[in-house]
């Protein structure tokens, strides 16, 4: 078993490099999917992370500035994930994302995650549950991200 995991991590390494030798730069559809992605992971990671150091289920229902201030850091959490994740995912492709697009389009998708789930619970009447409430807003933060990251490299070209 051992053996076939040092030959499967050496094939893997080999892949990679041969690979990165003939790697050309991504089209714009698919760079911007690939930070996309890597957007919407890191958001994911930042959010989860950031709740669970804010501790909100120790927060009860009627607790308005427990909850506000956990969901902040859980935001907060997310924009930093989200440009993190894209940035590295796009470096990592050869992309060429803009750390800088790539912050301003995280900002801008935890006002748009916040808004989605608005739209869904109190206009649509959608009840979420909390896995669900994670993943709507991880995806919005995460393709606004990428569309700053790429709207930054453009501006920079």
């Amino acid at each position: 078993m051992k053996n076939r995991l040092i030959i499967g991590v050496l094939l893997s390494a080999a892949c990679a490099v041969d690979a990165g030798a003939q790697r050309a730069e991504p089209s714009g559809a698919r760079a911007f999917t690939i930070e996309a992605a890597g957007g919407t992971v890191g958001s994911l990671a930042g959010v989860v992370t950031g709740l669970a150091i804010a501790r909100i289920d120790r927060c009860g229902d009627e607790e308005l500035s427990c909850n506000l201030s956990a969901l902040a850091v859980g935001a907060i959490a997310g924009t930093i994930g989200a440009t993190a994740g894209s940035v590295i995912a796009g470096r990592m492709n050869d992309t060429r994302p803009s750390p800088i697009g790539a912050f301003a389009g995280a900002v801008a998708g935890a006002f748009a995650g916040v808004g989605a789930i608005h739209l869904l619970t109190e206009e649509a009447n959608v009840r979420l549950n909390r896995p669900v409430v994670l993943l709507v807003f991880s995806v919005a933060q995460g393709v606004l991200t990428a569309a700053g990251s790429r709207l930054g490299a453009a501006i920079a070209r």
